[in-house]
């Protein structure tokens, strides 16, 4: 499961792109804002907001770049590329790019926000801003 910004145009777009190269169907996305979420996970709505999130099957959670690593590997079909992302070099140069994807998301290209396309999905509850969100 990969939990994701549906108030965020650039996020909802990245998911469907994700689950458009799964076709295998074990990229499931989630938007923050559905209402039980959160507390499913364990996570409080702040922490879904701040950051993506992977769930494996197992319950093991991935937080921001490592989340949109796992989500990749997944889609891929190669579960085990997750392990790449904590090698320290690719896990730096990741979570740089991750948070700079997090500040200018409101300015980069995307679909209509998954809360927009589905207002009933997303509770009716404000979501985020999509401004800079930090790791």
């Amino acid at each position: 499961m990969v939990v994701f910004d549906g108030r965020c145009g650039f996020c909802t777009g990245a998911v469907r792109w994700l689950t458009r190269l799964d076709r295998s169907g074990r990229v499931r996305p989630v938007p923050c804002q559905r209402p039980g979420i959160p507390e499913t996970l364990g996570l409080s709505r702040s922490e879904c907001e701040a950051a993506a999130w992977a769930i494996e099957p197992d319950g093991r959670r991935h937080r921001g770049g490592a989340a949109m690593m796992a989500a990749l590997a997944w889609a891929a079909g190669q579960p085990q590329l997750v392990s790449l992302y904590y090698l320290p070099v690719l896990r730096q140069a990741v979570d740089v790019l991750y948070r700079v994807i997090a500040c200018l998301r409101p300015y980069l290209p995307g679909a209509v926000p998954h809360c927009d396309e589905y207002p009933d999905d997303c509770g009716g509850r404000e979501g985020t801003s999509g401004g800079c969100k930090r790791p």
